[in-house]
């Protein structure tokens, strides 16, 4: 058997590889959005209870982690049909501080349960879109948000702070009173594990005491493929060099630890706890992600404002040895970013890698702590399920239970206890007549 029999397929795969790949680096540089027919918006509430188990700033963050590492089930092969998710916290001026979570209709149902698998005393309602009041503000400025460190550089976690990252933000969202408005909106996207490529060349190179140069592609997204990419090119090099070397000659991938003269490398306390938090960083999943601020008011001053404050208050997750937020320096003209606020576009060139625990960060529900100001997300009650032995069947129907939109119509069991005594009490005009007569009715019907 020859060496072109051996090698000839690995060389003639790596090549197709590296065409799926240009294929994919096109796609990655589009622009996808979520259709006005297809957008379904979620209004999630949570209930204000001082109980025990709330007491941690860090419980409602590790819940939305899990959320997004669920949700994160959702990615697909197929880059072009790969759904994408905006979760949005908005003030609306006297209507108060809202969150919302903006998904395709149809993987809503599943979004929604995993809200309630994570938040299970939440309540989520289908709501009307709020972005037809932005048309009757007199001025809107929107600011995008970019990373200002390579993206496998991490952000401060709500591990790392001790107040509830999310207590700054509604403060800030607070300031919009009578008809303004100010909202955040973070569109997320499920990127596949293969994003953890270049933190993995940083790391090394870091450890081995080489120089590291980054790729020079514009968007995330291509930065990813890029590198991938030249590991399969240099794959590809290495099989076919391999045809000339002998076998007592080491390969490209030999990894000593020392630096280029031979020397072991020493690294510094904080380049130890950089390489760390860099690999915590890789060891987790990760979705693209885009970020904006949107400020709106009669008032240009206050918007000018407001939108500092809001795009000032991101700094929390900034530190001089970590990754950090900064105002994006390239805007395509205000009109045209207010377009992709609302219909919630992902741009995969402007785009960035966040992991789940970022991304549970930045966007969380508010728990018992929040001690924001003329926040409309709360429920001062609990709702729990009706019970297990609800007559709902042979029966005199009285009324109709509601727990997470579904309804269960219920009554009195037929026999023994329609046999008991009954009254009503209540006001003129609550019912009572009413219902009597219902009775009445489904019992003449029997």
């Amino acid at each position: 058997m020859n060496i072109i029999t051996i090698y000839g397929p690995l060389l003639l795969g790596g090549g197709i590889i590296l065409l799926l790949l240009a294929k994919l680096i096109n796609r990655g540089g589009s622009t996808s959005c979520i259709s006005e027919d297809e957008i379904v918006i979620l209004e999630v509430k949570v209930p204000r209870i001082d109980d025990s188990d709330d007491s941690s700033n860090q419980l409602s963050p590790l819940a939305a982690e899990s959320m997004f590492a669920a949700i994160h089930g959702l990615l697909q092969e197929d880059p072009g049909a790969q759904e994408h998710f905006s979760f949005e916290v908005v003030s609306q001026g006297d209507e108060g501080i809202h969150f919302y979570v903006a998904v395709p209709r149809r993987v809503s149902k599943f979004v929604e349960s995993q809200i309630y698998a994570q938040y299970h005393r939440a309540m989520i309602n289908e709501s009307p879109d709020y972005i037809d009041m932005l048309d009757d503000l007199d001025f809107l400025e929107v600011a995008n948000l970019e990373l200002s460190k390579p993206y496998f550089l991490p952000l401060k976690s709500f591990l790392d702070l001790e107040v509830d990252p999310l207590s700054g933000i509604t403060s800030v969202l607070s300031h919009a009173t009578g008809g303004d408005f100010l909202g955040i909106q973070v569109v997320a996207k499920p990127a596949p594990d293969v994003w953890q490529s270049e933190g993995y060349r940083y790391t090394e190179s870091v450890r081995g005491g080489s120089s590291y140069r980054r790729g020079g592609s514009p968007g995330e997204l291509r930065a990813i493929i890029s590198t991938m990419s030249h590991e399969i090119g240099l794959l590809i090099v290495d099989v076919a060099t391999g045809l000339f070397r002998g076998p007592s000659e080491g390969g490209r991938w030999s990894y000593t630890g020392s630096s280029s003269n031979g020397e072991a490398v020493r690294l510094s306390p904080s380049q130890e706890l950089e390489i760390k938090s860099v690999e915590n960083k890789l060891s987790k999943l990760g979705y693209f992600v885009q970020i904006r601020i949107i400020s709106g008011s009669s008032d240009r001053t206050k918007v000018d404002a407001n939108l500092r404050s809001a795009v000032a208050t991101m700094k929390q997750f900034y530190t001089a040895t970590t990754n950090g937020f900064r105002k994006s320096s390239s805007s395509k003209g205000n009109a045209y970013e207010l377009e992709r606020f609302k219909s919630r576009c992902i741009d995969h060139d402007e785009a960035f890698i966040l992991n789940v625990e970022e991304l549970a960060s930045v966007y969380h529900l508010p728990s018992s702590s929040i001690a924001t100001p003329n926040m409309s997300a709360w429920v001062y009650s609990k709702k729990a399920e009706p019970p297990s032995e609800l007559p709902t069947k042979d029966c005199t129907y009285i009324g109709e239970t509601i727990y997470r939109d579904k309804k269960m119509k219920f009554g009195l069991k037929d026999g023994d206890d329609r046999l008991r005594h009954m009254y009503l009490i209540g006001k003129s005009g609550t019912g009572k007549s009413s219902l009597l007569e219902t009775m009445v009715s489904q019992d003449i019907a029997k």
